[in-house]
């Protein structure tokens, strides 16, 4: 049985990470308070990991 063409020119756009997901530029369609959240829950997280590794 033969794949469509559609499926694939994705397998290959897959096979070069291409991803439908659209990068959001614009401050006004992102969560700015939960980004500087995130990056600070991160780096907590980071600092602990690093303290129980010595």
């Amino acid at each position: 049985m033969e794949v469509p063409r559609w499926q694939r020119a994705w397998q290959v756009m897959r096979r070069l990470s291409y991803t439908a997901l659209l990068l959001i530029h614009r401050a006004i369609e992102r969560d700015e308070q939960a980004i500087a959240h995130w990056r600070r829950y991160r780096g907590r997280r980071e600092r602990i990991a690093a303290r129980r590794s010595v």
